[in-house]
């Protein structure tokens, strides 16, 4: 079964965010969050190979209409890469300003989307669309994989790398949860 992911939003919605991003990276460099902002960088290219190497050029399930896809998917992938890899890194670093590192982006993301949706009638459409059914098969033999995998003969879980990493300390069903979901919300 195939599920197709489609969204819709203005040029102005790309402007805004843009402009969001570029006010993100500066306060974290004004705040020598460094290694947040280069590890965000290294995200955007991390969703950008995922979105544009393996689900447009290789699976053939992301389309695009009223944008260059090249264009248009690197801004996609670096906005949400960026966005979501600064996040995990100051949880990670367990940021004594999360909150309203948390509140900055969330906050973002919504003030993006309404103004985009309230002044952007005049700006150019552009539709994006996903399949999905040919890779979420995949994801779940391997989470099935990797959750049977990690179980000892004494019952006891194994530390796989990703949990070191990922699920630390009381994070875990937070950044497990809300990282995979926002992972998704790029249509």
């Amino acid at each position: 079964m195939d599920y197709l992911v489609e969204r819709e939003l203005n040029l102005l919605y790309i402007i805004l965010d843009i402009g969001f991003l570029i006010f993100l990276g500066v306060l974290l460099v004004y705040h020598q969050k460094t290694k947040a902002f280069l590890f965000g960088l290294a995200g955007g290219v991390l969703y950008f190979i995922v979105d544009y190497g393996i689900f447009y050029l290789l699976l053939g399930t992301r389309v695009v209409v009223g944008a260059n896809t090249f264009v248009f998917l690197l801004w996609l992938s670096i906005s949400y890469g960026f966005t979501n890899f600064v996040w995990i890194w100051l949880f990670l670093d367990r940021d004594k300003r999360i909150l309203e590192w948390s509140l900055l982006i969330i906050g973002g993301w919504i003030a993006v989307a309404l103004v985009s949706g309230s002044f952007g009638n005049a700006f150019p459409l552009i539709q994006i669309s996903r399949g999905t059914g040919s890779y979420h098969g995949y994801n779940f033999i391997c989470w099935i994989f990797n959750s049977d995998s990690q179980e000892s003969k004494g019952g006891k879980r194994k530390n796989s790398l990703v949990e070191i990493i990922v699920y630390r300390d009381n994070c875990s069903v937070f950044l497990g949860s809300s990282f995979a979901c926002f992972w998704d919300k790029t249509a």
